[in-house]
């Protein structure tokens, strides 16, 4: 026996299959997209920790008294340009944190 489908019911029974089908595959792409996000956020927090820890102290106290007239003029300012690039680091990777940190808020 052989039942008859009418096409209405056929486009909305197959409409609907196909929009279940559609939300499982974005429910995959977010999962995908949030830990790539929170990989890059991860790898993110790793560069601001190393690039703050390679600073050198503002204030060396008496310590920079003994030791500055041992160093030359050349190496202290390759030590600024150095602290210069470090700071800059910092600062763009702060920047990226935060926004990686609202966009991840947001998913």
């Amino acid at each position: 026996m052989v039942q008859y489908i009418s096409p209405q019911f056929a486009g909305k029974y197959f409409a609907l299959r196909n929009f279940e089908q559609s939300k499982a595959g974005d429910a995959v792409m977010n999962e995908t997209l949030r830990l790539i996000l929170t990989i890059i956020h991860v790898l993110i927090c790793l560069v601001i920790i190393v690039s703050v820890l390679f600073q050198s102290s503002k204030s060396e106290g008496l310590s920079s008294l003994v030791s500055s007239a041992a160093e030359s003029y050349f190496g202290r300012n390759k030590a600024r340009g150095l602290d210069a690039k470090l700071a800059k680091v910092t600062a763009w990777a702060t920047g990226v944190f935060l926004a990686l940190t609202f966009v991840l808020a947001i998913f």
